[in-house]
């Protein structure tokens, strides 16, 4: 997952706060919402090797934090995740008290958070192992449909098929 836009495009400073809303939220989405144990910052929150893995396994997804909620809003830092077709979004939100349970919200034909934690899921089972280890079959291990797969440790380890993209 990267971040987005990059810093060399606009400092984080100068992003509004609704850029991310703006970009990937269209009138009439109306989310499926929910609820998660895994901390958004587990997944997205300055871990190197964990940020590393899931941009491995997760190719073509976008994360903004949005810490500085304006008045009225229901959560004290959001983690906004999307896809880089615009079609699917999900937000992760803080309230400020619990560290147990975050609100979830997701729309498009994706479901990214579940995906972000069936990947994380996989990762920490694995023994979350260093970017390192893992290979991505190309060729021999491409799909009929153009879906590739990285695989931890060696090809019949844990694997994670990658969309084409």
């Amino acid at each position: 997952m990267a971040n987005s836009p990059s810093a060399a495009d606009t400092p984080d400073t100068a992003r509004p706060r609704r850029y991310v809303a703006a970009t990937v939220v269209r009138a009439g989405d109306v989310p499926d919402t929910g609820t998660t144990s895994l901390s958004p910052w587990d997944v997205a929150g300055g871990d190197r090797r964990a940020e590393a893995v899931m941009g491995l396994v997760l190719p073509g997804l976008r994360t903004h934090w949005n810490d500085d909620p304006e008045p009225g809003d229901d959560f004290r830092s959001r983690l906004w995740i999307w896809d880089d077709a615009l079609t699917s979004w999900a937000t992760v939100d803080y309230d400020g008290r619990r560290l147990d349970t975050f609100h979830v919200r997701q729309h498009g034909p994706r479901r990214l958070w579940d995906e972000v934690a069936a990947a994380w899921s996989r990762w920490t089972g694995a023994g979350r192992p260093a970017f390192d280890a893992f290979g991505l079959d190309v060729g021999v291990g491409v799909d009929v449909d153009g879906t590739q797969t990285v695989w931890c440790g060696d090809p019949d380890g844990p694997t994670w098929p990658i969309p084409p993209g």
